[in-house]
């Protein structure tokens, strides 16, 4: 039987640490220092959401331009950490908390029948 599994990226396709290292490291570039286990706890946030988080957990305020600026960043930095994902074996899989780019690459992975 057929069946759609929605995956909140890092589940079915492992990205977990690479989401949370660019983040990591995005928000240190930015003037931010933001534990790791912070950011884990948060991974499957869009990131808009997780901006907005991290903005209210450490006290500082984040423009909706800013947010957009830390977002792309960390697309170019995951890219450099994770150019080529692999899929586990079994269902195909959508990343509901991505972006676009992110989902068409992940659904690219998974060869859907």
């Amino acid at each position: 039987m057929p069946a759609l599994i929605f995956d909140l990226d890092g589940t079915l396709i492992d990205t977990v640490y690479a989401h949370v290292f660019s983040w990591q490291r995005t928000l240190a570039e930015a003037g931010m220092a933001v534990d790791g286990w912070r950011i884990h706890r948060r991974i499957g946030m869009s990131g808009g959401l997780f901006t907005r988080a991290v903005a209210r957990e450490i006290g500082r305020a984040i423009a909706p331009e800013e947010a957009e600026a830390l977002q792309r960043r960390h697309e170019e930095l995951f890219q450099e950490l994770l150019p080529e994902r692999r899929a586990c074996p079994g269902p195909w899989s959508c990343c509901a908390s991505s972006e676009r780019p992110c989902i068409t690459r992940h659904r690219d992975l998974r060869q859907a029948p």
